[in-house]
């Protein structure tokens, strides 16, 4: 019988096996893996706490909402470097894209609009650093950006 309803570690391991199938390398799985577990918790501490990974019943179009994602995303401009934040996101992208052909996801809550925004952080960090900026004033910067991008997105 194929199960309908997962919970987040069952997605996690569906997509993992969906990864190894596609023959992506031990290392690309291992990090999409570990990508899609940090934003998971990251989202039920910040987000759902009502949730938990072992929560039988997990509606990703509730959880990974594009509000919640974009929040996401805003925490890490402000938490990790430029490279850490683009691989990320593109984990996130290629988990969406599955969970929506799984029909987990009525629709990816990562469009490529928001992909030429990560794209544009990634270029203003490396022109912060060209210019002689501290690590700690890059992400002030990408984080203010981040945040301005967010409200007006939202208007």
């Amino acid at each position: 019988m194929i199960k309908s309803v997962y919970n987040l570690l069952d997605y996690q391991a569906l997509y993992q096996t969906f990864l190894i199938s596609q023959k992506y390398s031990k290392s690309t799985v291992k990090n999409y893996f570990s990508d899609l577990n940090h934003c998971f918790k990251w989202l039920i501490k910040t987000m759902n706490s009502n949730y938990s990974v072992l929560a039988p019943q997990i509606n990703l179009n509730k959880f990974m909402t594009v509000r919640a994602l974009d929040k996401y995303f805003i925490y890490l401009h402000r938490n990790f470097d430029s490279s850490t934040v683009n691989r990320r996101y593109i984990s996130i992208q290629k988990f969406c894209s599955f969970a929506v052909a799984e029909k987990w996801l009525q629709k990816s809550p990562i469009d490529e609009d928001q992909k030429d925004d990560h794209v544009s952080m990634h270029g203003f960090e490396q022109y912060l650093s060209r210019q002689g900026n501290s690590k700690k004033t890059k992400k002030q910067y990408s984080a203010d950006i981040s945040e301005f991008i967010n409200v007006i997105s939202s208007n």
